[in-house]
């Protein structure tokens, strides 16, 4: 689905709920976005083709942990065909035309597939030279269960030795024919061949010879043109070539997705777990563009061998990979400084709104990665000189928590430093709706600075 920029908000409504019992919010992170798996990840998942049975009454989940929704409960000695098990001793099975996940201590093996189909665990890309569809099995006679748009890549996670494919696309896992797609064992960012990094245009911008406004103007590059870029300076402006000309745009009209997507162009969130400096290349001469924060998101634009291609805080650079941590399925970002909440479902943004926090210096809203405690509406908060009615309630640390606040006009900006709340994170009324039916207790909330 096409997200909508509307006002501030960017949001799809509940038409994306997380009960799709059809769609897996698989947890990417089982998933290597490298070409090989490390030595000491190989046991990460293993690609199955078996039956197994169920020992006792038991939920399937829509993901690969206990705060994934129940798509269905299924009875003691029920035979189930498994597609792919992992370390963490969860098992993908199908169960009525369904993908789902179940707990590996309630179910026991059973046989292997009376198919005779081998598959073999793979890892690496697929590209759709056409619309394909996502079948629930290595066969046109299995049913389909999701597509996948020309030119659009997948990862790949086994293949059949009747030459289909079991990839991973938009969170969904399914089976597609090889007939139709092009294979790389690894992938640059933009599917570019050649190693480079390319931006594209948001609007028409002028392409200058030094990195500010009162720099002479080379030319001006149209909306949508496609650009190489170099490094990023210290201001954020992006060093590129275009026409064969080396100059400088601004990081403001420069997106890595030629689809004008609303902030598409990222494949996932991360956060990092200590302090550290974004880099404007990749080498041991680059200089730092700006502090990352401990528990500041990023949105990764590229995977790197040790080092990610984020934005974070509107810069674009490079970061080590081992101070980063994988962020999955539903989860909230709070941003003090922006005063922002970002709420994302297999790392793409459903909603994006201003809020108030805590009064600054005073009522801190304490920084961190926390989880959704409780969920209740229509109910009173009450301190030592509040006590006030909400509709919407989502507790994650103790008393600090996600509600609505009808009681402000505004939200965003400075508000927080002199007139904020007493720690919880202040939502539009009309917005704090989409938020609560779209997170479950359990669901990860990280405050950052």
């Amino acid at each position: 689905m096409k997200k909508e920029k509307i006002k501030n908000l960017n949001i799809k409504k509940r038409a994306v709920l997380l009960l799709l019992t059809s769609v897996i919010a698989l947890n990417t992170g089982l998933f290597k976005k490298e070409g090989k798996l490390k030595a000491e990840e190989q046991d990460v998942f293993a690609v199955k083709n078996d039956y197994v049975t169920t020992i006792d009454d038991v939920n399937m989940r829509n993901n690969d942990s206990f705060f994934g929704e129940i798509i269905c409960t299924i009875n003691e000695n029920t035979k189930l065909k498994r597609i792919l098990s992992t370390n963490e001793n969860w098992n993908l099975i199908i169960y009525n035309g369904k993908l789902g996940f179940v707990q590996g201590e309630y179910i026991k093996f059973d046989s292997m597939t009376d198919d005779k189909l081998s598959i073999e665990q793979k890892t690496g890309f697929v590209t759709a030279n056409t619309g394909i569809n996502l079948r629930l099995g290595p066969s046109t006679e299995n049913k389909i269960i999701g597509g996948i748009e020309n030119g659009s890549t997948a990862e790949v996670i086994g293949k059949t030795d009747n030459n289909w494919y079991l990839v991973l696309y938009n969170g969904q896992i399914g089976y597609i024919s090889s007939e139709f797609v092009d294979y790389k064992e690894n992938i640059n960012f933009n599917d570019n061949k050649d190693g480079k990094l390319y931006g594209y245009a948001t609007s028409n911008v002028n392409f200058r010879i030094d990195p500010t406004i009162n720099s002479d103007k080379i030319e001006t590059i149209d909306k949508n043109e496609k650009f190489e870029i170099i490094s990023q300076e210290d201001n954020g402006w992006f060093k590129i070539i275009y026409n064969e000309q080396v100059g400088y745009i601004s990081n403001k009209y420069v997106t890595f997705d030629p689809k004008d997507g609303y902030r598409a162009d990222f494949f996932k969130v991360i956060y990092v777990t200590d302090e550290l400096q974004l880099k404007n290349e990749r080498n041991d001469n680059s200089f730092p563009l700006y502090t990352i924060s401990q528990y500041e998101t990023c949105e990764v634009l590229a995977d790197f061998d040790n080092q990610y291609l984020v934005r974070a805080n509107n810069y674009i650079g490079y970061i080590p990979k081992s101070k980063t941590q994988d962020l999955y399925n539903v989860f909230v970002v709070v941003d003090i400084s922006a005063q922002k909440l970002t709420l994302y479902n297999n790392n793409q943004i459903i909603l994006e709104t201003d809020i108030v926090t805590g009064t600054q210096n005073l009522h801190d809203t304490p920084t961190g990665i926390y989880r959704i405690r409780k969920k209740e509406t229509d109910t009173y908060l009450s301190g030592e000189d509040y006590y006030t009615h909400v509709n919407y309630w989502m507790p994650f640390n103790n008393g600090i928590g996600l509600h609505d606040a009808n009681w402000r006009s505004k939200f965003g900006g400075t508000i927080y430093q002199d007139n904020g709340s007493h720690g919880c994170v202040n939502i539009p009324e009309e917005y704090t709706d989409d938020i609560y039916y779209n997170v479950e207790k359990g669901t990860k909330v990280l405050v950052q600075k």
